[in-house]
């Protein structure tokens, strides 16, 4: 019996038990309670406003979708892209550099700040899983950092540049292989990850010097975040724990990710490792 009051049923064309003197009401197929704001409870559901009884069970069937959360961000992503681009053919003064406080780059912010805030709000709770398309997300980070070789080799000065492309391959085969080991239902081994997570280091300490060279905040904020959220992301999928730390991070990594393709070097790799982290928010870090 619901707590409040004693219930009374109606006839099948109903079908709900409802409350005869109580505040509450129990919604068909699920546990969730709804207090009504009405001094009259004894209603039938059909009677109730949507506004009250929807979220009982749509909004739950949407928060447990593993593809609701990325594909919102994934729709941010690509609008903080079109903005940017926008924003760099027409609000560019005659050296070239960004005229500050344009319509455009307040959208940008505006758009950066509710990414931030939905990834916010995606919760820790583990969920359903889509192994084709976390395998598929891990194929595209595959395919997007051995795209971006020969860009690798053409930047490649130093010893350490030489490390890092050396590194760049072996994280793409690491990814293939863990997307192979998910095709299979079995678990990726650890160096799938470990080899993504060290590219990705050294691929932000490589190119810092080139990003903090850059004038203007705009030009280097979402290239340098979005290769720090790889490196963090590839090291959350080896730890079993930290589900709404992986969760965030791969949003927000995300749509940092494809934000940055407006203006960047290796822009397959962003493309791919994005789309990575979208496709794998939910996946386990449970590497053998």
């Amino acid at each position: 019996m619901p707590p409040g009051g004693e219930t009374s049923r109606y006839s099948g064309r109903f079908g709900e038990n409802v409350l005869r003197h109580g505040s509450h009401e129990w919604l068909p197929y699920s546990k969730d309670e709804v207090l009504l704001e009405c001094s009259n409870t004894n209603l039938p559901l059909w009677a109730i406003p949507p506004c009250i009884r929807l979220p009982g069970r749509f909004t739950m069937k949407l928060r447990n979708n593993p593809a609701f959360f990325a594909g919102v961000m994934l729709v941010l992503g690509l609008a903080a892209l079109a903005l940017r681009m926008a924003l760099y053919r027409t609000c560019v003064d005659e050296k070239g550099l960004l005229i500050p406080g344009t319509s455009l780059e307040l959208m940008v912010w505006a758009v950066t700040g509710a990414a931030c805030i939905w990834a916010a709000c995606s919760g820790g709770e583990p969920r359903q899983r889509l192994l084709r398309l976390e395998a598929l997300g891990e194929l595209l980070a595959a395919v997007g950092i051995a795209l971006a070789l020969p860009e690798g080799l053409r930047l490649a000065v130093t010893m350490l540049d030489k490390v890092r492309l050396g590194l760049s391959l072996a994280a793409a085969v690491g990814l293939a292989w863990g997307a192979a080991a998910r095709l299979q239902s079995k678990k990726p081994h650890v160096l799938c990850y470990g080899a993504a997570c060290l590219f990705f280091a050294l691929n932000a300490v490589c190119r810092y010097r080139g990003w903090v060279s850059h004038p203007q905040f705009q030009d280097y904020l979402f290239p340098l975040l979005g290769a720090l959220t790889m490196m963090v992301f590839a090291y959350l999928r080896c730890v079993p724990e930290k589900i709404r730390l992986r969760r965030l991070v791969g949003l927000i990594g995300g749509f940092l990710c494809l934000a940055a393709l407006a203006k960047t070097d290796f822009l397959p790799m962003y493309f791919g490792c994005g789309l990575w982290m979208l496709t794998n928010t939910d996946a386990p870090g449970e590497p053998v």
